[in-house]
């Protein structure tokens, strides 16, 4: 949270917040007061995104949507 006021003093545009609990981003939020966009990341899932969202964020970075995607081969040709 200290780093967080720095970073407020400093006037940043956005805030990334990475493992930050669902409890600790409310804090963050509360703090920020719309001062600045705030993303969170890491130990985010497609289970608890919905508590982030609910916390304020606006930027909520999903690393299961990359990571556990499986791939597809596919091809196509073009003929005139």
């Amino acid at each position: 949270m200290q780093e967080l006021d720095q970073a407020l003093t400093a006037k940043v545009n956005v805030l990334h917040l990475e493992n930050f609990p669902p409890g600790q981003v409310r804090q963050a939020i509360a703090l920020v007061q719309g001062r600045a966009k705030v993303e969170v990341t890491g130990k985010v899932g497609l289970d608890n995104a919905r508590a982030y969202a609910l916390a304020g964020v606006d930027y909520i970075s999903v690393s299961q949507l990359t990571q556990s995607v499986k791939a597809f081969d596919f091809s196509f040709r073009v003929s005139r």
